[in-house]
């Protein structure tokens, strides 16, 4: 009896564990954002995928130090977006907004290099 209730209880946290690291599927309205943007001189890049209807996953390459670093955030509306990226030397917010041309134009807003401009393109 007890040998069961305890398979079933570590068979249920399993469970409970498996579901709240899945993702819903984002929502179609932001699938232009999925994929890779990078700068126009190379040296920033961003994978982006769009996952629980309005968050932003990914991962993030400053290219001139070749460094990496998880992202994370949200949509804000139909052209805003911002996200967290974490480095190794530290956490760099930024705040990118979606121009006529389809590209992203965003700021570095908490971080090193606050102010920076960054303008981003999708790579098909």
């Amino acid at each position: 009896m007890h040998k069961t209730l305890f398979l079933s209880t570590i068979f249920l946290l399993f469970l409970a564990g498996y579901a709240a690291q899945s993702e819903e599927q984002g929502d179609p309205r932001y699938e232009w954002l999925n994929g890779k943007w990078e700068s126009r001189t190379k040296v920033f890049s961003a994978e982006f995928k769009v996952v629980n209807r309005d968050a932003l996953i990914g991962e993030a390459t400053m290219h001139s130090g070749r460094v990496t670093g998880p992202l994370r955030g949200k949509i804000i509306d139909d052209n805003t977006i911002q996200f967290n990226v974490d480095w190794s030397r530290g956490t760099t917010e930024y705040d990118f907004r979606k121009q006529d041309d389809g590209s992203l134009r965003g700021t570095i807003t908490k971080g090193r290099d606050v102010g920076t401009t960054i303008r981003l393109r999708k790579q098909e």
